[in-house]
């Protein structure tokens, strides 16, 4: 899955114990690509991924070398090997190239993956960072879900395209998120999303997809820690989205909320740990 080694070798247990999985979220965007498909002539459809447009502004792009350089200042370029995988967005994949320029700037190896999931990927990632769709978002539903923005960034729509019944429920779900809004959408989505789904039944919950994507996750977790060797430790780096983390970070931090570029552990025995 990682591409790493099929076989364990007889250090197996040495390595498992030098191998590290880190969550980071993407750096600040602008969100371009939802933006440009909401203003469209079809403000509906399925976004096609592999026609996004650049996401992260400059505050975004420096965020993300600030934050880069900093969370490597205790890797080791002898040491040290990192893989990067990322969500198909492209402000996940922007951000994952971010740190891995910084990383190799560094001295540290970071692995050339032979497949990378998608074009997109191979050209912004240049091959060094692999799309899971474990770590991504749907391309369905986005104008529904842009309704749990706070009402001071929702989006400019083309109405005049959207139906009936999508608006009616865009209306309904952005009336729930003005009576009690939590100032973002990460906020509001976990905190209205199971009153949402009363009106759109489509809508996965936080708490859904803590059950699903991010338990699917922590198995991949665990694959990779089974099947990884060489002499190095080595570095997962998976960059994505709030959405199936705020449940696994309420559990085990007493927060639901990430950062942009924040980095949480997750630790041999499944549990999330804030880098600090």
């Amino acid at each position: 899955m990682f591409g790493f080694e099929q076989g364990k070798s007889n250090e197996s247990v040495e390595i498992e114990k030098r191998m590290r999985v880190f969550f980071i979220r993407h750096s600040k965007a602008t969100y371009a690509s939802y933006a440009e498909a909401f203003a469209s002539e079809n403000p509906e459809a399925d976004m096609n991924l592999e026609e996004q447009v650049p996401d992260l502004p400059p505050a975004g792009v420096e965020l993300a070398q600030r934050e880069a350089e900093k969370f490597f200042e205790t890797f080791s370029a002898d040491e040290d090997v990192v893989y990067a995988v990322s969500s198909t967005q492209m402000r996940a994949l922007e951000t994952a190239k971010i740190y891995v320029d910084i990383a190799k700037a560094r001295g540290i190896e970071v692995v050339l993956h032979e497949k990378t999931g998608m074009e997109l990927a191979t050209k912004v990632g240049e091959g060094y960072v692999r799309t899971l769709d474990t770590l991504s978002l749907g391309s369905k539903n986005q104008l529904i879900l842009s309704a749990f923005n706070s009402p001071a960034y929702l989006p400019k729509v083309n109405w005049e395209k959207v139906g009936n019944e999508t608006r009616r429920m865009f209306e309904k779900i952005k009336e729930i998120v003005s009576k009690d809004d939590k100032g973002s959408w990460g906020a509001n989505f976990d905190a209205h999303a199971e009153e949402a789904k009363k009106i759109d039944p489509s809508i996965v919950t936080s708490e859904e997809l803590y059950e699903t994507q991010f338990k699917n996750m922590k198995r991949l977790a665990e694959f990779a820690r089974e099947k990884a060797s060489g002499d190095k430790r080595v570095n997962i780096l998976a960059f994505g989205h709030e959405n199936y983390m705020s449940v696994a970070l309420e559990k085990d931090t007493g927060d639901h909320s990430i950062k942009n570029v924040e980095a949480v552990e997750m630790q041999e025995d499944g549990t999330l740990r804030r880098v600090i």
